[in-house]
């Protein structure tokens, strides 16, 4: 089989296992498909309640500002959490028939990354509601969506393929996405620390891209092309940090789970 080949039928085959999942999952609960809906908002209304009512550090447009970071959490911890378990919990299919182990983290990030683009369009909808929102912000968006993307793909594909080798790195995965939430300025300005606190903040890739999306929303702003270049970097590196990992793991990865 060609690469060219290969790649579509593999294309079609996350197509039809995105779909697949999407719907199985649905029709598991009663509510179906607004759970999607229902679980950030309620992860919303919590936080606006400790930070508005509870700490009193909510400005007056924290609703906005809380919004637009916590939805692009809700993605980024979805991407990472579930991608890195993705191959452990491929078990059955891996046993049935060969495929390539990189598609499992991109299985998960299909899956993740659908579900996300129902909640981004209410989210903009209340943007667009509460402060407004022009043709030209969409557009700015694309890029730091990709950007976001590729960097997704190269951290879940990573520990994709980590995991069953190293079990010890789950509840390590799993810690660290409580720490990178808090770390990544969904709760606060981190423009409004001082210069050097700022510097190791926004070494977080996550905290740069975040910043962008208030940016963009929030302010009008287009996107910074170094912000952009310095996550696409960081992106491009795990992705063939990945792609490395999987073409030495691919044979491997059975015997370890079997």
């Amino acid at each position: 089989m060609n690469l060219r080949a290969a790649l579509r039928r593999y294309s079609e085959l996350v197509v039809y296992k995105t779909y697949a999942e999407l719907k199985a999952e649905a029709s598991t609960y009663f509510l179906g498909m607004a759970w999607w809906i229902l679980e950030p908002a309620l992860y919303l209304l919590a936080f606006y309640g400790i930070f508005q009512w509870g700490t009193r550090q909510g400005e007056d447009d924290f609703i906005p500002f809380l919004l637009v970071g916590l939805i692009h959490w809700k993605w980024t911890a979805s991407c990472l959490s579930n991608g890195s378990v993705s191959i452990l919990h491929a078990r059955g299919i891996i046993a049935q028939v060969y495929l390539p182990k990189i598609v499992f983290p991109v299985f998960s990030l299909a899956i993740s990354t659908t579900k996300f683009l129902i909640i981004l369009v209410l989210m903009l909808s209340v943007i667009a509601y509460l402060k407004g929102l022009s043709i030209t912000a969409l557009l700015w968006l694309l890029p730091v969506y990709m950007t976001h993307l590729l960097l997704l793909f190269g951290l879940a594909s990573t520990l994709a393929i980590l995991v069953p080798v190293i079990p010890d790195l789950q509840p390590i995965i799993d810690n660290g996405i409580i720490v990178l939430m808090l770390v990544s300025g969904i709760f606060f300005n981190i423009d409004s620390f001082p210069e050097d606190a700022q510097f190791w903040f926004y070494s977080n890739p996550f905290a740069v891209l975040f910043s962008e999306y208030r940016n963009i929303l929030l302010a009008g702003l287009p996107p910074k092309l170094s912000s952009l270049a310095y996550v696409t970097v960081i992106g491009v590196f795990m992705s063939a940090v990945a792609t490395w990992l999987h073409v030495r793991l691919n044979r491997r990865i059975p015997r370890v789970l079997f």
